[in-house]
């Protein structure tokens, strides 16, 4: 069965019941993609306050509403959107307590605390030195003492 015919019947289709059967005909998950994506990631970016991430979470979202398709039941009161949006708030607020746990850990430098930091480098290739001169010395020495070290 191609999309384009499921594209037709899937118009008149409760979102419950494009969901259902999305299981069985997983092209047809691309009708609720249609129908949820502005306006989950429009929810996403208020959260996450970055239109990558914000990306990031919508995709994590659907990925999940379908994965856990057979999970959903029609309630009383409640639609298939607001289980979805229940997902996406889900995924993005974890996502947001990972940055800001990121941003914590990340400090910004900077010009004067980049300044007084010492020269990496710079004690590398004293390390380098000092076992380039323990090296050479223990060369020097007779191979009597070398093994008696």
């Amino acid at each position: 069965m191609s999309f384009s015919s499921n594209a037709i019947d899937a118009s008149a289709l409760t979102d419950a019941e494009v969901l259902a059967r999305a299981r069985t005909e997983p092209a047809l998950f691309a009708v609720l993609v249609r129908r949820y994506e502005a306006a989950l990631l429009r929810r996403a970016r208020t959260i996450l306050r970055s239109p990558e991430d914000a990306e990031e979470a919508v995709q994590d979202a659907f990925t999940k509403m379908y994965l856990y398709a057979d999970k959903y039941q029609p309630q009383e009161g409640a639609s298939f959107s607001s289980w979805a949006y229940t997902i996406l708030n889900r995924v993005a607020y974890t996502k947001y307590r990972a940055k800001t746990v990121e941003r914590g850990r990340i400090a910004k430098l900077e010009p004067e605390h980049y300044e007084s930091l010492p020269d990496a480098r710079a004690e590398f290739l004293e390390d380098l030195s000092i076992r380039n001169e323990v090296i050479s010395a223990l060369a020097k020495l007779p191979e009597n003492k070398q093994n008696d070290l």
